[in-house]
């Protein structure tokens, strides 16, 4: 079976690779990830054999395989992560923000009441968070 790839839950930057199925047809398998948005091989990757936590450091795509020793494979997985900001800001794109349905207000505390009128490049405050607008 494919691998998978999810973020962690409750951990910023990181993300949880689980291994395919450590056999294929009867042949012993092996998991391959890379984080540069290249395909993964035998020979282009990162082998894992344990479910396996990744800490990145900025945006990048993941993909992972499964592979037997005979060269079966799986399906490529593939995962597109975004860095969380350590300043405490974080991003939401100007689309996101205008159709989304929590409130946000302006740095001073106001409430916006037209969606429409928020600005690209600047900073809200949305369910208790900054965000930034990109």
């Amino acid at each position: 079976s494919a691998p998978m790839i999810a973020l962690k839950e409750g951990v910023e930057n990181v993300v949880t690779i689980t291994v395919g199925s450590t056999t294929f047809d009867s042949e012993t398998a092996t998991t391959y990830y890379t984080t540069d948005g290249s395909e993964p091989t035998a020979t282009n990757g990162t082998a894992i054999t344990t479910d396996t936590d990744v800490e990145l450091t900025q945006d990048c795509t993941v993909k992972a395989i499964t592979i037997s020793t005979s060269g079966k494979q799986s399906e490529v997985v593939t995962f597109d992560f975004t860095y969380e900001q350590e300043s405490g800001i974080n991003q939401m794109e100007n689309e996101e923000l205008k159709n989304g349905n929590s409130p946000i207000y302006d740095l001073q505390g106001r409430k916006i009441v037209n969606r429409q009128s928020v600005n690209r490049n600047s900073l809200y405050i949305v369910n208790g968070k900054k965000v930034a607008i990109r």
